[in-house]
């Protein structure tokens, strides 16, 4: 593909002459041949002339013309009398200064001259170029259609015009007589000579080709292109292929069209996929005597001779027989019981009075059921005769070009457009549907495929369609590997390139034709928006994150990228930061983050739809967009409307898209369904679409099932709008078929690495149709995905057309949005035996289960129905009423599982003997355990001894009330008996309330460490002089106290003070004249000047004059310095293990093994605090210290002037 720029130089020579007020003149053409050019790389805007010896050709600019009061043309002719000579290098330039004004590397041709019998070639080159007031600067006033003429582009509408009729005629294919038939088995297979029609073109095989299939399925095609050059003469171009699946494409100028001739199944056998149209078939048959043609149920076209169809009718003896036969009935007869209808194609062997007394079925109309062949036509025929009627499918798959709704179909499944959908679905609304483009941006790991750049195989996270010079563009961010490493979603480093593909409604593309250069300023580019201004396009979307760990501080706002193609980079991008951080007190919507942004179609309006964080719920914010552009206070501004987006479920929101008048938010789901949402700029819910399955809707059964592979990811990224539709894009991954397990009479293969989780779970397993090699599923076994990497697909599918009602679906059912509704609607209810209950669905197992049950007796149980769950009761709610005696009893009971032998809740109402009580059964004897009465006094008893005594009235005995230890660990937990309460940990440390005067704090060993004595009213010790209160890195903020501390200052415990030195003098007397007025960092950060003020030196200074005046600092107790090593934390775990305990059965005891969840250290270790180390004061001291020095100080000053006086008497 070409390259084109235009240069700086140009930009300085138009500046230049604009200043003279002179005319730009571009006069000269130059022509090169640039060894080694690489055509795919943009021109550098300084670029300039090819060395001389490159240069092959000058010519003066034939002739000039204006394209519009900002666009002027300028074009050369190069004749038959030029050359010979090859180019890849053309530049326009001022032959007077040599400024080189455009240039354009393309792929290399061939000039050539006439001479010697050797006709030459014309050429003809010619530069637009575009820039404000071009016509004007240049004094070009021409119109350029006066002398351009280009038949390009009228005799393209020609082939087009004829491509168009001949489909008119022949259909999208069509095969003459035995054109294109397959033959053959076991890998080897021949195409035969002959001739099709493929989208319009004319194919033709002359000679018998042979094809080899080694991989079986799998499908020939037919691949044909309108080819030639432009002096030669075109022709269809004609190939055969073999490929799973092929659509149509475009490589280079080609387009190719491709259709299927023949499905080779797997055992080798051979399926004719070719299509005949009427016009073919009657153009292929030859007339012959007492003959008549017919099509059968097949509409294959079939002749019958004269005189047998003769007889049939010679044999009927009487004219109501030949009615019958004609499939008419006699209007004089009166009611028959036949109905005046037509009859369908290839029933002339069964009467219609036959078919009348029978249940319709889509075969009386021709069709096949057999998921391959077209039943489009019988179901036309079969539309056309009947209608408003319950048709049974027969458990078949009729593969259809459109919907059908004018019967209700039942007990069967279409196709239509290779999707399959059971026909209990509201087929009306696949109308809207369309699939429109895979785009490409390859995958190392896949054979044969190349990524477009490092990193490109990842996930893509926006695109948006963009209108470009009557086409359509799409731009998608796509990851790429950048200089950093990637830290995670949402933090730093993230990086992303912008890529530019061609997108044509018709759903083919082209490779990408632009994409930016790496950029780690647009964050998680989740959402991508644009907007032109003036020529320039300008995208919309993520803002980064300066943080490597935290993701709710990025995503403050937005960028604005200035689309360059691929010379676009970081410096094109702006960061517009609309909200504060949170530690902004008080902030602008400091709660806000990880922004979703997109622009209206119209560009008039900014959406930005955040996560808040104190919600836990998302956010939309809706903005003028130039008004913020304009604004030098972005976070000044005040939304035009602002409404909460509700969470939906536990589904992430994966993109957002505007207009107008509504906001639609998009949630990607797990089990590959999706759900739409729709708001006015109110936030008023306007429409609510749920159960969006975009798998089954790209896929047929069999490719889901393992007919494609194992499908381990699919992830919906992003919505956008274009027009009147509605796009979302999404990824999928799939991997060879690897490891087959059988499951419940099924089978699986694992899509994750798992253990322990069943098939039926359906984030790990994936169910196929192929039991070849299956084992049974082992729940100790490790599984994982073990085929090749098959396909990474990234796609853009048209989902609904917003005109649509919302009541009805995409996809599945419609929503209800004034009531409660379902997630999932694959949800039944049954009656049986007296009982009503509900049952889920579960996709993998293919079977229903039971969720709720109400018994007879009013019970209402709920299953536990979770992947691997017994799907046995896990809990019982009922109500009871009771008369005994005259005396009426109403209580609610809640009871785990399903037997009556205890574990039970008693909720009593209007009970006479317990009034208003909650009770708690457990046991198999039903033993009360605990019991709150309607003062909301609580009994706690033992299980197994309804004698223990209440916690209220401890004075009727001396055993426990409550033992809080598990059964497995005698000590752990808490005790209360009449003794004490001691509350123990699992280490073994113990907290003990007496029932006398004291509170103890014990460790391990049981040595008394910390201790509250109620008699002397202190907390304090249990032993004097050993404990700290708070450490060097764990310190308390303040203390509070009536008096100060007191310290121990007796004589008997320290040794005979002595005198302060003269240096010390010194020293602690300058470190009392330091300067001592500061803020504690901590709070000048948060409230600046005003944070209060405190007192006294630093630690390092006064050391420094310590050691100035020769003292070991270190020896002084006023000076403090710790340090500590980085402190870890073991990491523990929980482990099954199997325990010893005894049940009570029938009034006795019995040793019973049960599985119990222990807690065990891991081994490694978790940093809680890194090292470090600090200075400190015991100020206490320190005063004294700078007191006495200042005291010898004034002594020494006393003396002094004494002296003085003396001398002066």
């Amino acid at each position: 593909m070409s390259q084109t720029v235009i240069t700086q130089a140009f930009e300085a020579l138009k500046a230049q002459e604009a200043a003279n007020h002179g005319v730009v003149t571009l006069d000269e053409f130059v022509f090169a041949s640039v060894p080694n050019l690489n055509i795919t790389d943009p021109i550098s805007r300084t670029e300039t002339l090819p060395p001389a010896a490159q240069i092959v050709h000058r010519q003066a600019v034939s002739k000039t013309g204006m394209v519009n009061s900002n666009a002027v043309v300028y074009s050369v002719v190069l004749g038959a009398d030029v050359g010979d000579f090859e180019f890849n290098w053309v530049g326009l330039l001022n032959k007077a200064s040599g400024a080189v004004a455009m240039i354009v590397h393309a792929p290399s041709q061939k000039k050539i001259k006439t001479a010697s019998g050797q006709q030459g070639n014309v050429l003809t080159r010619s530069f637009l170029m575009e820039y404000n007031g071009a016509s004007t600067q240049t004094n070009i006033t021409t119109p350029a259609d006066t002398w351009q003429i280009d038949f390009t582009a009228r005799l393209n509408g020609v082939d087009e015009r004829i491509r168009l009729e001949n489909i008119d005629t022949y259909g999208a294919a069509s095969f003459l007589k035995d054109g294109f038939l397959v033959s053959g088995a076991n890998g080897n297979y021949q195409v035969k000579k002959g001739v099709a029609y493929i989208e319009g073109l004319r194919a033709e095989l002359l000679f018998d080709q042979a094809v080899a299939v080694a991989k079986r399925p799998s499908k020939i095609w037919v691949d044909v292109c309108w080819r030639g050059t432009l002096t030669s003469v075109w022709a269809t171009a004609t190939k055969i292929t073999v490929a799973d699946t092929l659509a149509n494409y475009v490589t280079g100028d080609e387009q190719h069209y491709v259709f299927a001739i023949a499905n080779i199944l797997a055992d080798g056998s051979v399926i004719d996929l070719r299509q005949a149209s009427v016009m073919a078939q009657v153009m292929g048959w030859s007339a012959m005597p007492d003959t008549v043609p017919y099509f059968d149920k097949d509409s294959k076209l079939k002749t019958s001779a004269i005189s047998d169809f003769g007889r049939e009718m010679l044999a009927v003896s009487d004219a109501q027989g030949a009615l019958s036969g004609l499939g008419l009935t006699d209007p004089d007869q009166g009611d028959t019981g036949v109905s005046v209808r037509q009859p369908f194609t290839g029933a002339v062997a069964r009467t219609q009075h036959d078919k009348n007394a029978e249940a319709i079925t889509p075969q009386d109309a021709g069709a096949k059921g057999d998921g391959k062949a077209d039943d489009t036509a019988a179901f036309d025929v079969l539309e056309a005769g009947v209608t408003g009627q319950l048709i049974d499918l027969g458990g078949k798959i009729y593969n259809v070009a459109k919907p059908y709704y004018k019967n209700q179909y039942t007990n069967g499944s279409f196709v239509i457009d290779g999707s399959l959908h059971p026909a209990s679905f509201d087929l009306n609304a696949l109308r809207y549907k369309k699939i429109c483009a895979t785009f490409y941006t390859g995958d190392v790991d896949i054979p044969g495929q190349t990524p477009i750049f490092d990193g490109a195989a990842g996930v893509f996270q926006a695109f948006c369609l963009v209108p470009a010079n009557g086409q359509v563009k799409m731009y998608v961010t796509q990851r790429a590997t950048g200089p950093l490493p990637f830290l995670g979603n949402f933090l730093k480093n993230e990086t992303y390139r912008i890529v530019e593909y061609t997108f044509k409604e018709d759903g083919s593309q082209i490779l990408s034709t632009a994409f930016s250069q790496p950029l780690t300023t647009c964050g998680h580019a989740n959402m991508l928006g644009y907007r032109y201004e003036g020529s320039e396009l300008y995208f919309y979307t993520g803002a980064p994150n300066d943080s490597e760990t935290d993701t709710t501080l990025g995503g403050k706002g937005f960028t604005r990228v200035h689309w360059k193609g691929s010379a676009t980079s970081d410096s094109d991008v702006t960061r517009y930061e609309m909200f504060d951080q949170p530690t902004t007190i008080g902030g602008v919507y400091n709660t806000h983050c990880r922004t979703n942004v997109t622009v209206s179609p119209d560009g008039k309006y900014l959406l930005l739809v955040t996560d808040d964080t104190m919600t836990g719920d998302h956010a939309a914010l809706i903005y003028d967009l130039d008004t913020v552009l304009a604004s030098t206070n972005l976070k000044s501004l005040v939304p035009l409307h602002e409404f909460r987006v509700p969470s939906y479920y536990s589904s992430p929101l994966q993109g957002i898209a505007m207009n107008d008048k509504y906001v639609f938010v998009y949630y990607d789901w797990e089990v590959n369904t999706s759900a739409l949402k729709i708001f006015d700029f109110a936030g008023n819910l306007v429409s609510d679409i749920d159960n969006i399955d975009f798998l089954r809707t790209v896929h047929t059964r069999d490719e889901y099932l393992g007919g494609f592979g194992v499908l381990t990811t699919f992830e919906s990224e992003n919505v956008t709008l274009f027009g009147n539709d509605l796009y979302v894009g999404y990824r999928e991954i799939w991997y060879e078929m690897g490891t087959i397990v059988s499951y419940d009479g099924k089978f699986y293969t694992p899509r994750a690495a798992t253990t322990g989780n069943p098939p039926n779970n359906s984030a790990y397993w994936m169910p196929v149709n192929i039991s070849t090699g299956a084992v049974p599923y082992s729940a100790t076994a490790a599984y994982t995905v073990t085929g090749a990497k098959k396909a990474n697909l990234k796609r853009v599918v048209k989902i609904g057309a917003l005109k649509e009602s919302s009541s009805v679906p995409i996809q599945g059912r419609p929503g209800n949005p004034t009531g409660p509704k379902l997630r999932d609607p694959n949800l039944r209810y049954i009656a049986n035996s007296g009982s009503f209950q509900w049952e889920r669905w579960e996709e993998n197992t293919k079977r229903f289960l039971t969720t709720l049950r109400v018994s007879e007796a009013g019970n209402w149980y709920f299953h536990d129905s979770s992947p691997g769950a017994a799907v046995t009761p896990g809990v019982m709610l009922s109500s009871r009423s009771n008369e005994v005696a005259g005396v009426t009893t109403r209580y609610a009971r809640i009871r785990g599982g399903d037997n009556y032998g205890g574990n039970t809740f008693w909720y009593a109402a209007d009970d006479s003997n317990k009034p208003g009580s909650i009770v708690e059964y457990v046991g198999a004897n039903n033993t009360t355990s605990r019991e709150t009465n309607q003062y909301g006094e609580t009994v706690i008893k033992s299980n197994t001894d309804a004698s223990k005594v209440p916690l209220r009235a401890d004075v009727q005995g001396t055993g426990d009330f409550i033992r809080g230890s598990r059964y497995d660990t005698v000590y752990f937990g808490i005790r209360t008996s009449t003794v004490n309460t001691i509350m123990t940990s699992r280490s073994g440390n113990s907290f003990i309330l007496g029932a006398s005067s004291s509170v103890d704090g014990f460790t391990s060993d049981t040595t008394a460490r910390v201790n509250i004595n109620i008699t002397d009213m202190a907390f304090r010790p249990d032993a004097d002089n050993n404990l700290d209160n708070g450490k060097v890195n764990y310190r308390w903020k303040q203390l509070f106290a009536t008096n100060s501390s007191i310290g121990t200052s007796d004589e008997t415990h320290k040794t005979r003070p002595r005198n302060i030195a003269l240096a010390e003098v010194t020293a602690f007397a300058a470190i009392a004249r330091l300067p001592s007025v500061w803020q504690w960092l901590s709070k000048y950060q948060v409230e600046g000047d005003d944070a209060r003020l405190h007192a006294g030196p630093t630690v390092q200074a006064a050391i420094a004059i310590m050691e100035a005046n020769g003292l070991d600092w270190s020896r002084y107790s006023a000076f403090c310095y710790d340090e500590w090593e980085n402190q870890y934390e073991p990491v523990l775990a929980l482990r099954k293990v199997e325990k010893e305990i005894m049940v009570e059965r029938e009034g006795f005891e019995y040793p019973e093994w049960v599985e119990v969840d222990e807690e065990y250290d891991t081994g490694e270790k978790v940093l809680i605090k890194p090292a470090g180390s600090v200075y400190s004061f015991r100020k206490e001291e320190l005063l004294w210290w700078c007191l006495r020095a200042m005291v010898s100080q004034f002594d020494d000053l006393d003396a002094r002037m004494l002296r003085l006086e003396s001398v002066a008497e």
